[in-house]
């Protein structure tokens, strides 16, 4: 078996979770967006409701199913309710789950990063200096774009 053939890790699960706690407790918001931000979320209805709901929180206005469905569509409010989800300790662990998407979410990138480098090592023709470069790149992709949080990355070169 190869690396190739480990599926990519699916944050799917903690991406609702937090959305579900964000959703029925809107002060957990400023919180939460120190922690998780626009590229945790691998979906784009996922990313859809969060930034609704960013743009809702920074704009002052309360939010909940109704108002976020107005602007993103109804399709995403079987997924915050289905027990699968949210767990028994529900919205009053926002933070933690913001932390245990963050954790996942990083190392749902450094599994594409080792994809990408492992790749370029395969193709023929390729130098150690471009793998070298290559692996560069895909380590600094793994810097986290929310400045509040910031996740110091070895530098395996």
């Amino acid at each position: 078996m190869s690396l190739a053939d480990i599926p990519v890790p699916d944050t799917g699960r903690f991406e609702w979770q937090v959305l579900s706690d964000i959703i029925q407790d809107n002060a957990a918001m400023a919180t939460v967006m120190e922690i998780v931000n626009e590229s945790h979320f691998t979906s784009e209805l996922r990313q859809n409701v969060w930034n609704e709901c960013v743009r809702l929180f920074n704009e002052g206005e309360p939010f909940d199913l109704s108002s976020v469905a107005l602007a993103v569509g109804p399709d995403f409010v079987q997924h915050l309710y289905n027990p699968d989800i949210v767990d028994d300790m529900g919205f009053r662990y926002a933070e933690e789950h913001a932390r245990i998407l963050h954790h996942a979410a990083a190392r749902r990138l450094c599994y594409k990063a080792g994809l990408e480098i492992l790749g370029l090592s395969q193709e023929q023709g390729t130098t150690d200096a471009s793998i070298y470069s290559r692996a560069a790149e895909a380590v600094a992709k793994l810097e986290p774009t929310n400045a509040k949080r910031e996740v110091k990355i070895m530098d395996a070169l």
